[in-house]
């Protein structure tokens, strides 16, 4: 009885697949990112970017604080890891990744959110703006 190409696959392929269609290198630079691990400057991955969201005025910052510095200006903004960047969308942004900007855990503090997991280690909790 042959079991094909299926019988040779394990847990470790089918996550290097999963973290790589959510933008990740690989299973290891998601539990990297997601585990906390990860410095600002690191490569966060591209899970908190659909490029559908190009079709929106979006902010594309160099640093986690420069996008701070500019969400204190203006409307209510998220904050969001791309890679080595940090791209700054309003509620539209927030609703073109599936995600409800309106929800209690993006408006309290220290509360796992969106928000809470795009920022970096040791940086302010909550929106900005």
């Amino acid at each position: 009885m042959a079991l094909g190409v299926a019988a040779k696959w394990k847990l470790n392929h089918a996550l290097n697949i999963v973290c790589t269609e959510l933008g990740f290198q690989d299973w290891e630079h998601a539990r990297h990112v997601l585990g906390g691990q990860a410095k600002p400057t690191d490569d966060m991955g591209g899970l908190w970017y659909d490029f559908r969201c190009q079709l929106l005025l979006n902010n594309w910052f160099a640093s986690y604080t420069e996008a701070r510095v500019f969400c204190k200006h203006g409307a209510t903004r998220f904050l969001f890891p791309y890679a080595r960047q940090v791209v700054v969308g309003d509620e539209n942004f927030v609703r073109m990744l599936g995600l409800d900007p309106k929800h209690r855990c993006g408006r309290e503090p220290g509360a796992i959110s969106s928000q809470a997991m795009a920022r970096p280690p040791g940086a302010p909790s909550g929106i900005c703006g």
